[in-house]
């Protein structure tokens, strides 16, 4: 594929997965046709469709990306279209966060991936303890294993178990938390020598867990490791071709 093609692909925000075909991410792109205008750091993710509507959202969900076969749909509460906010999020704050999880559509790298979209978020507050949880799945158990720990508690007999039960769980969430924003913060440190600060987040939708926990340890080998992958990896071509050129 010519340098000229991935640049475009980059610039609208279509990046192949990690284990995604060169024949099903063209299948991709040709299905990917310009709607509106969006913008995510620095690209423009024009084919993504958008819709507000509560139909499959869980009450306290402000939005969610649906991915199918040959289009992805962000679905947005539609108390956001009506500039209110969501439980503190406004509606802009919450499709940028969702255009990353359109953008990674290809990939199934669930330790990052909040985090990089909580990088969206103008809250610094936010940005650090919204990957508190990673998945809709992760989020569900959360929320009923803090009410049945909760309900628990009013029976004397299992009010010790409940709380430390809680706590257990808490404690493990923020530990988890506190080691996964070590290793971004040390993987975007290292990045930002090779990249500008204005690239250096749509650099990193780019990457998988994998990578970014490996260019947390150092940055000297990174455009050797970039040039190595290209020999066979679309995906790596195109970071070449949009970040190293």
């Amino acid at each position: 594929m010519e340098p000229h093609e991935l640049l475009n692909w980059n610039r609208r925000g279509l990046i192949p997965g990690p284990k995604e075909s060169e024949s099903s991410f063209l299948a991709r792109c040709s299905h990917s046709k310009s709607i509106t205008s969006q913008t995510l750091f620095d690209i423009s993710p024009d084919w993504v469709h958008i819709q507000y509507s509560k139909q499959g959202l869980r009450f306290w969900e402000g939005g969610c990306t649906w991915i199918e076969e040959n289009q992805t749909k962000i679905q947005l509460h539609p108390s956001l279209l009506k500039n209110k906010t969501h439980f503190g999020y406004t509606g802009q704050e919450m499709l940028t966060h969702e255009l990353v999880h359109a953008v990674r559509s290809a990939f199934d790298e669930p330790i990052f991936e909040e985090m990089l979209a909580y990088q969206t978020s103008s809250s610094p507050l936010r940005r650090f303890w919204g990957p508190l949880v990673r998945t809709p799945k992760e989020s569900l158990i959360g929320v009923l294993a803090i009410l049945s720990f909760t309900l628990l508690s009013f029976f004397e007999p299992f009010y010790f178990l409940a709380m430390t039960s809680l706590l257990t769980l808490c404690g493990f969430a923020i530990l988890r938390l506190f080691h996964a924003q070590r290793q971004f913060k040390r993987a975007l440190n290292n990045i930002s020598k090779l990249v500008s600060k204005e690239r250096l987040l749509s650099f990193l939708l780019h990457l998988s867990d994998q990578e970014i926990r490996r260019f947390s340890h150092t940055a000297t080998d990174i455009v050797s490791y970039a040039h190595e992958m290209a020999k066979t990896s679309l995906r790596w071509q195109q970071i070449i071709a949009s970040y190293f050129n």
